[in-house]
């Protein structure tokens, strides 16, 4: 035995001292890379002094304009689409050329930026989010979600709310992209441009409308409706041709369409508590993700598309076309130019991807007018808001509610369901309750109880087994004895007693079989409490946030294993677990099993705590309150049996009971 713990010993030191130096590794790598990000900062720097001068330029344009001068346009900038021209390439990437304005069709960075400083910007404040529109563009610049349900944070015991952006930000506003852009050759050019907008509040919501000027005879009308208590947003979008020529509406491959642009949330590191970001869409009945890197190129799918867009692990943005004017491509992109600000060069941050849902090539004929029409999700993952009647789901194989609890981990899609009906009954309880915390005890109570006839079984039959191969421990010993050097002839002789006594030497495995039962559940749950924007931030006793770690007291490293904090759940579970065990504990004869299980007994709660530590703390709360269940149930069930068969034996010293069954005594059954 000494031996065995030696070389547990040993082994958890080698493997906690490759982990140090895995993190040690870890830790140099980040280092270098965290040097080239100086080098990319210092480049970066350089970038933004270039661009702050054009930016002082336009704020000075503007107030020329607001005062009523005439604005001069200065050099002229115009993106770089090859790299091996022999044009004169300033800091901010782009090439420098003496050409005037009308020469080029590209707009020039001075050109954005007067844009976005003269643009008046809409505000759109419902009770869920918070939307402001600028005109420059017809687009969102910033779209804050404020339900206090999903936004809900926890810090030191105190429950705050605040609004969660999932515009991002950073970089210059004036030079990188923004969402419900248009993608394709033609209509892009209406991205960039100064459209005159009409407000009219309704009962209901909010209606924005916006017109462009006229780019070639050629005008775009935008119009949104914001909801008052929805997250679902109407686009409408109309080309109008009012020029005698036919307008081509992207080309032969790529075609055109609208878009999620510039990326989904503020640039974070990924971690398990936010999740990556990552587009998403669904085509033929089945839901994608798709990522992209700085070092890969646009990622395209042919095929009808439902709907697209972009989505981490609570929230997500949902663009979907209506049947009118179906979707026949997406395509997943980073612009390094407009997008790369020095913040997402940091290791590990999410990159701001686009996504973009594209129709088929098209032109406009003299005097032709063209509608598509969108609806907009924006907001959390939760099944109810997605399931909202305000979303037009005809012809759909994947509504937008099928976003929920659509990655399962390891491809266990059977899941899905149990995943659903355990939320809800959770939801369901929390309606009743008030409280988080207890609405998952008492999920744990509604599970046990449905599955106990099956538990008890399995509980009393391991009694049973325990009880009866302790009344024949005396002649296993003795079998034992007699055939020391012949293991055959002692296995012979003891599958002989187990015949006689009527025990089954495997019933000790019946015990296994509630765990099993639950094993699906746990499952789920796992799921759920990782996936399910509603426990997101809810605080239960000294727990802040049911989706992440309990973390009782923070020591500020990133210990391996045990990560940044010390867990106490995990640890309780562990305790009931090796108190659940000792009850349980199967009696032997054979010394060596003995010493097996009472490994088991120290080896199998350490193992828990270091395999689960991690875990959402709901779920670890789940698992204890079911094994401090199973630890009465099992202490009761097997005291009931020892009292049972005590009786029976008693019955069978008095002659009551032959070869098993009871005799008719006065014409009724003695015993139970």
């Amino acid at each position: 035995m000494k031996t065995n713990w030696i070389l547990f010993i040993l082994v958890v030191l080698v493997t906690y001292g490759w982990m140090l130096s895995r993190q040690a590794q870890k830790d140099q790598e980040f280092r270098e890379k965290m040097a080239q990000h100086e080098i990319d900062l210092a480049a970066w720097e350089a970038r933004q002094a270039n661009l702050e001068e054009i930016r002082q330029q336009a704020r000075e344009a503007a107030a020329r304009a607001a005062a009523g001068d005439t604005v001069t346009t200065p050099t002229r900038r115009v993106e770089r689409t090859d790299t091996t021209t022999d044009s004169p390439v300033d800091p901010t990437g782009t090439e420098v050329s003496d050409l005037p304005p009308a020469a080029s069709g590209e707009i020039t960075d001075f050109e954005r930026m007067l844009g976005m400083e003269t643009a008046r910007v809409h505000k759109i404040d419902t009770k869920l989010y918070t939307v402001q529109i600028t005109e420059w563009g017809a687009r969102p610049t910033s779209w804050e979600i404020k339900d206090s349900q999903f936004v809900r944070s926890t810090t030191n015991g105190s429950e705050t709310t605040a609004t969660l952006q999932l515009i991002p930000q950073t970089g210059d506003r004036a030079l990188r992209e923004y969402p419900l852009e248009f993608a394709g050759r033609t209509v892009n050019r209406f991205n960039n441009i100064m459209y005159e907008a009409t407000r009219n509040e309704l009962p209901d919501g909010t209606r924005l409308s916006f017109q462009s000027r006229s780019i070639d005879g050629m005008t775009v009308v935008k119009d949104y409706f914001f909801r008052h208590d929805n997250y679902v947003v109407d686009l409408s979008v109309t080309l109008i041709n009012g020029e005698q020529a036919h307008k081509p509406l992207g080309d032969s491959e790529t075609g055109f369409g609208i878009g999620w642009q510039g990326g989904f949330g503020e640039p974070e590191v990924s971690s398990r508590l936010t999740g990556w970001t990552q587009s998403v869409y669904s085509s033929m009945g089945t839901i994608r993700n798709r990522s992209v890197t700085r070092d890969s190129g646009p990622v395209r799918v042919v095929a009808p598309m439902e709907w697209v867009g972009m989505e981490k692990k609570y929230f997500a943005a949902i663009v979907m076309p209506s049947e009118a004017n179906p979707s026949t491509a997406v395509e997943v992109y980073f612009n390094a130019f407009r997008n790369d600000a020095n913040e997402y060069r940091v290791p590990g941050v999410n990159l701001p991807m686009s996504v973009a849902l594209y129709h088929a090539p098209t032109r406009l004929d003299i005097g032709q007018t063209m509608s598509m029409d969108y609806q907009v999700y924006v907001g959390p993952k939760n099944r109810q808001a997605l399931s909202s009647e305000a979303i037009v789901t005809a012809g759909m194989e994947n509504p937008p509610h099928s976003l929920v609890f659509h990655t399962v981990p390891l491809g266990m899609g059977w899941l899905r369901p149990l995943c659903l009906v355990l939320l809800n009954l959770m939801r369901w309880l929390f309606e009743m309750i008030g409280h988080w915390g207890l609405a998952i005890i008492a999920t744990t109570l509604i599970v046990r109880t449905i599955i106990y006839p099956l538990t008890h079984w399995a509980i009393k039959n391991q009694a049973r087994t325990m009880i009866e191969q302790q009344k024949i421990r005396p002649e296993m010993e003795a079998i034992t004895k007699k055939y020391k050097g012949d293991p055959a002839k002692r296995n012979q002789a003891v599958m002989q007693l187990y015949r006689d006594h009527n025990v089954n030497p495997l019933g000790f495995l019946r015990g296994c079989l509630p765990m099993l039962l639950q094993m699906p559940v746990f499952l789920a749950l796992y799921v759920v409490f990782e996936q399910s924007v509603e426990l997101r931030g809810q605080s239960f006793l000294w727990i802040a946030d049911l989706s992440a770690p309990d973390a009782l007291y923070t020591w500020g490293v990133n210990v391996p294993i045990l990560g940044p904090s010390l867990n106490l759940l995990p640890i309780l579970m562990a305790v009931t677990n090796y108190a659940l065990m000792k009850i349980m504990q199967t009696p032997t004869t054979d010394e060596l099993q003995a010493k097996i299980q009472k490994q088991m007994m120290i080896m199998m709660p350490i193992f828990l705590v270091l395999f689960l530590y991690q875990l959402p703390s709901g779920l670890i709360l789940y698992w204890t309150v079911s094994n401090c269940i199973s630890v009465g149930q099992s202490y009761f069930t097997k005291r009931i049996i020892a009292k049972h068969m005590a009786e029976h034996d008693e019955m069978k010293k008095n002659g009551l009971v032959v070869d098993g069954n009871k005799k008719e005594l006065e014409g009724k059954p003695v015993g139970t």
